[in-house]
């Protein structure tokens, strides 16, 4: 994970604003030294990579085989009441915002939640952007 180029201080640094701020840790962390002229390059790569997964599109198709391999995997209940996700799809970009309907959106946990986006930047890594995650109804209820 860590560059053998780094030195231990820069891995210490690294390692302390990871564990203080571990809800952005899909944010890239760049070192750059104005004194040397170093670093610039690296840093503008990572952010044109961010612009593009920033604006990331995965199809339906391939959202909806991600999200039932992970329920599958680790089936979800609150109170023995199941969660039972029907469908997924994108439903923004910029960032990358998916919506999951399901049979009751107050079921899922923040932790689930977590565990699902996770599945997803497991196969699409989607470095320097953060992604969202909505539940909905899957049907309608009369008021």
């Amino acid at each position: 994970m860590f560059d053998p180029a780094l030195g231990q201080g820069k891995k210490d640094f690294i390692r302390s604003i990871r564990n203080e701020v571990p809800e952005i840790d899909y944010a890239p962390i760049c070192f750059t030294s104005a004194l040397e002229s170093a670093g610039l390059e690296p840093v503008l790569d990572k952010v044109l990579s961010s612009v593009q997964n920033h604006n990331f599109r995965i199809s339906t198709g391939q959202l909806n085989k991600i999200i039932q391999d992970a329920t599958f995997a680790r089936p979800y209940t609150s109170k023995g009441r199941p969660l039972r996700i029907y469908y997924a799809t994108q439903v923004a970009t910029a960032p990358p915002s998916f919506a999951v309907f399901c049979n009751t959106p107050e079921l899922l946990h923040f932790s689930y939640e977590r565990y699902l986006l996770n599945q997803i930047r497991k196969k699409y890594p989607l470095e320097g952007t953060r992604i969202r995650l909505f539940a909905r109804s899957s049907h309608k209820r009369d008021e």
